[in-house]
């Protein structure tokens, strides 16, 4: 059985893109799984972060040096835009190990698309990653 912990963006100085109901601040988000790290075995885990903002490289960082595994879920469409990752970042994450998934192109609300818009999203944000 695969283990998640869901996290979205961070605030830290000068960070001007967060999600605003999932934000955390990067100093929180260290305490908090620094202390979950002592209390479970990190590798048994994967910390997964979705949308692809970019707050979450060092995050990410922090989390595989305690052992955790890690996930980036990204919106193709806010590629290489302010606040997000850039394909290099994607990449690079990707090649130091983080499994790279798509969390479709446009962070629609599915349930309220038809069968084509739902193909659309699935397939448009495969092709990208």
């Amino acid at each position: 059985m695969t283990k998640y912990l869901l996290f979205h963006s961070f605030s830290f100085k000068n960070n001007l893109i967060a999600d605003p109901f999932y934000n955390l601040s990067l100093v929180s988000y260290k305490e908090l799984i620094f202390n979950i790290s002592k209390k479970i075995e990190p590798n048994q885990y994967t910390i997964s972060f979705d949308d692809g903002y970019e707050s979450i490289k060092p995050a990410i960082k922090y989390a595989s040096e305690l052992g955790f595994r890690t996930a980036a879920y990204i919106v193709t469409s806010k590629i290489n835009q302010k606040g997000f990752l850039s394909e290099n970042d994607i990449l690079d994450l990707k090649l130091k190990g983080t499994i790279i998934g798509s969390h479709t192109h446009s962070h629609k609300n599915l349930t309220k698309l038809n069968t084509s818009e739902l193909r659309y999203e699935f397939k448009k944000s495969k092709d990208i990653l």
